[in-house]
């Protein structure tokens, strides 16, 4: 596919023009595309799903800029002009508003766009190294991005994936309990079992913290009961 019929296939809204209009976007969406078929065999699903995935990319550093030029009321700035490091607190807190951050919670809508965008930050100041301002400004990158923001979204990450597996697990005892009642053979813990179950799942439903339960107590009390039967 040219370069033409790719930015054609991109979703026609003010993010993905401003990318296509910004030189340094459209030569990283190119270096991805190379670098990225260099490793992946042509097949079309693949090739697919890398366009997709440097759109992708292209349109997050598009929103970067975007919001990063509302900030600062400058719609004349391209992105290479805020890749320097005076200029780095005004891309953080940009890609906290676009990850969506809670401050109370300490947690992200999107955390994983936090660390596309740190990846792609990375990736476009590598290919402008000649530049000092853009060097200084790699190595704020590699320095505070995970402090900054990178820290607290793997966090994050790892929080969502512990509450959906809890939740799968959480399944599992209540359907346990469940079939226990339907069986007749409940005794007087089965039905408090499913109770902490439901409350839980709630708890996970309405985004709590995983600290708030103690599964692996609800996990080995279950166990006991349904042995004892």
């Amino acid at each position: 596919m040219s370069k033409n019929r790719f930015f054609d296939s991109m979703e026609g809204d003010n993010i993905s023009l401003q990318s296509k209009k910004d030189l340094l976007i459209v030569h990283f969406g190119n270096s991805y595309l190379k670098k990225k078929k260099k490793k992946k065999k042509k097949k079309k699903k693949k090739r697919e799903g890398l366009r997709y995935a440097c759109s992708n990319r292209m349109r997050e550093l598009s929103r970067l800029l975007i919001s990063v030029r509302k900030m600062m009321e400058n719609e004349n700035m391209a992105l290479k002009d805020i890749l320097h490091p005076k200029y780095f607190d005004n891309v953080i807190s940009p890609v906290r508003n676009i990850a969506g951050i809670d401050a109370f919670k300490k947690s992200f809508k999107a955390p994983s766009l936090v660390m596309h965008l740190g990846t792609s930050c990375h990736s476009v100041v590598e290919r402008k190294q000649w530049l000092e301002d853009v060097k200084n400004f790699r190595k704020l990158v590699e320095c505070r991005w995970n402090i900054e923001l990178a820290s607290l979204a793997n966090k994050d990450l790892q929080e969502k994936r512990g509450i959906k597996k809890f939740r799968e697990e959480t399944l599992n005892v209540a359907n346990t309990s469940k079939e226990l009642f339907f069986n007749n053979n409940d005794n007087g813990s089965t039905y408090k079992d499913l109770v902490q179950c439901v409350l839980s799942l709630v708890i996970v439903f309405n985004r709590r913290r995983i600290e708030m339960f103690n599964f692996d107590s609800l996990l080995t009390n279950t166990e006991k009961n349904t042995n004892e039967v």
